[in-house]
């Protein structure tokens, strides 16, 4: 009967709006899901990222202070250096001041005794 067939067709699109209904608020659901797995993803990058840089300036100082240390040391070490030269440049020069000072007493002294056999002869 026609009524029958109105009510059957009046559920079913009743039906079809509650299924309707019920898709979209899933839908939203999972869009409003997915939005803050993207947030929390991109909150963890953007933490990661504030580690990375953290550890690449911890990294960063910590190299820049080795190498201001093993300048200090190059720097000891050629103090050092230039005292040791210094030290046997003048050992050097008191060596050769010693053998010219010996050098002119031996001179005199073959001048002396040249000058005695002089005055004998």
């Amino acid at each position: 009967s026609p009524s029958t067939i109105d009510r059957t067709r009046r559920r079913k699109e009743a039906q079809a709006q509650r299924d309707a209904e019920e898709f979209r608020k899933w839908r939203a659901a999972y869009v409003m899901e997915q939005r803050f797995a993207d947030a929390r993803a991109e909150q963890r990058a953007r933490e990661a990222e504030k580690v990375d840089e953290a550890e690449a300036q911890v990294r960063a100082q910590l190299a820049r202070e080795i190498a201001d240390e093993e300048e200090m040391e190059a720097q000891e070490a050629r103090r050092r250096l230039d005292a040791t030269d210094r030290q046997h440049t003048a050992q050097l020069a008191r060596a050769a001041a010693e053998a010219e000072a010996r050098a002119q007493a031996q001179a005199a002294q073959q001048q002396h005794v040249r000058t005695r056999e002089e005055e004998r002869a």
